[in-house]
């Protein structure tokens, strides 16, 4: 069964998390958008869990909005894929990379 590419997993998962991060995530080189050198080592685990928190917190809705975005990124390409509120909150995924790893091995052409 077909996996999605692993450089398109990553740049999903990094327009998602984009906007929760100190640095931008993704670049443009020769006219098409990809993460930055590096961009798979950014460290999530925390963060994800403090996003958990404030949402709780605060009534908002930043991991379901991370989560859907990924989602809707992979269905974009063809695919689907499948995560866990539960294990995205409780920093089972210390990196993008990490992330994007998980991701990729669930997900499957449609």
């Amino acid at each position: 069964m077909a996996k999605i590419a692993s450089d398109v997993s990553l740049l999903i998962v990094c327009r998602a998390l984009n906007p929760f991060v100190t640095r931008n995530l993704i670049e443009v080189r020769a006219g098409k958008r990809r993460p930055i050198q590096g961009a798979a080592t950014t460290r999530i685990g925390d963060m994800m869990r403090e996003l958990h928190k404030q949402d709780r917190e605060f009534g908002q809705r930043a991991v379901n909005n991370i989560l859907q975005n990924i989602f809707d990124g992979y269905e974009e390409d063809g695919f689907v894929t499948n995560l866990s509120k539960a294990f995205l909150v409780q920093g089972k995924y210390p990196t993008l990379g990490a992330l994007s790893n998980v991701l990729r091995r669930a997900s499957r052409e449609v």
